[in-house]
């Protein structure tokens, strides 16, 4: 019998240590992406890039464009899941994935992520996302959109973002 309070003991001191130092859940962060036209200038997209990190990001879009910055902690593949597209009327969006362009380094170039239907620079995120009801348009649910890429520790990333209307919100997580 006290062979197994030893045990019993151990196990609880053991579920104790792990969950002081067992990492916390993180809250969804939220982020208002500045307005900034398409563009290729990489010193524009550096000025109005909102920075995004793994996790699960609220963001907002207030001018219907714009850029977040993204900078791999460590090398992995990461995955960006972007869902839950809203907004008055939402008719469309997408995503473009963008790097700094090793030719011009005043420039980016788009670069290719992996999906389930392929490779593709562009997450479409909204297409035929409203219908027609009863003389009333009304939001239907986004599907999820996920690409996958790997990356350096220390890599930047830019997406540029784009919805029709001007003023949106979608949920990016990043694993």
């Amino acid at each position: 019998m006290k062979c197994f309070k030893k045990y019993v003991v151990l196990f609880l001191a053991a579920l104790l240590i792990t969950g002081l130092f067992a990492p916390a859940a993180q809250a969804a962060t939220s982020v208002t992406a500045k307005r900034c036209v398409h563009t290729e200038q990489l010193k524009t997209i550096k000025k109005y890039a909102a920075t995004v990190k793994p996790g699960t990001t609220n963001l907002k879009v207030k001018m219907g464009e714009g850029f977040l910055k993204f900078t791999a902690p460590k090398t992995k593949t990461y995955k960006f899941t972007f869902s839950n597209m809203t907004g008055k009327y939402t008719l469309e969006g997408y995503v473009q994935f963008y790097r700094k362009d090793n030719a011009d380094k005043k420039m980016v170039e788009t670069f290719n992520v992996s999906t389930k239907g392929g490779k593709t620079d562009t997450l479409y995120l909204a297409i035929n996302g409203v219908e027609h009801q009863g003389g009333k348009l009304k939001n239907r649910p986004l599907q999820n959109r996920t690409g996958s890429v790997k990356l350096k520790k220390g890599q930047v990333i830019y997406m540029y973002y784009q919805a029709t209307p001007a003023h949106s919100t979608c949920k990016l997580v990043i694993k």
